[in-house]
């Protein structure tokens, strides 16, 4: 099992669970009970989430390939399509999340060209991570802040990470 590839969000998150679920069934109340079973469960489908990943049997994102080099970004998908487009072309970077997660992809990024949504891929794709560290060393004003409520988000919403100073003021 490669350690690298276990999502320790989940793992994080089953901790959570399992410490709000065994006190309860120390508690005589039968609501209690009820509660840490639906904690314990939780706590379950986390640590399944997160093992599942680690052995390649994620069927989303393992199938997405992201690459870069100094001149364009290119997305290769599971069913052989491949898209790019040119760093210069970037007009806007944006985040979807949906409220499907853990058990799938549940955060996709949108590269724009104008107004067009020209890639998209899950946050989870291989190369995603070393995609991100470029993106906030080449995009001036990238924005961090929004990228964190983005990865923190469980709802259905959009975040701007990054936009053109020239579509920003159009």
């Amino acid at each position: 099992m490669s350690v690298r590839k276990i999502r320790w969000k989940s793992i994080a998150l089953a901790a959570v669970c399992l410490a709000i679920a065994f006190p309860q069934f120390a508690a005589s109340e039968p609501k209690s009970t009820v509660v840490g079973v639906v904690f314990l469960c939780g706590a379950a489908l986390y640590v399944f989430h997160a093992l599942r990943s680690s052995t390649g049997d994620d069927p989303g994102a393992s199938k997405v390939q992201v690459s870069f080099d100094d001149s364009t970004i290119t997305v290769r998908y599971g069913n052989g399509e491949r898209r790019s487009i040119a760093w210069n072309a970037l007009t806007k970077v944006g985040i979807t999340t949906t409220d499907e997660g853990p058990v799938v992809d549940d955060v996709f990024w949108g590269l724009h060209s104008q107004e067009r949504v020209e890639v998209v891929y899950p946050s989870e794709a291989i190369g995603a991570k070393e995609l991100l560290g470029a993106m906030q060393a080449r995009l001036k004003d990238f924005n961090n802040e929004a990228l964190i409520r983005a990865m923190g988000s469980t709802a259905n919403d959009r975040f701007v990470v990054w936009q053109s100073a020239d579509v920003a003021q159009a």
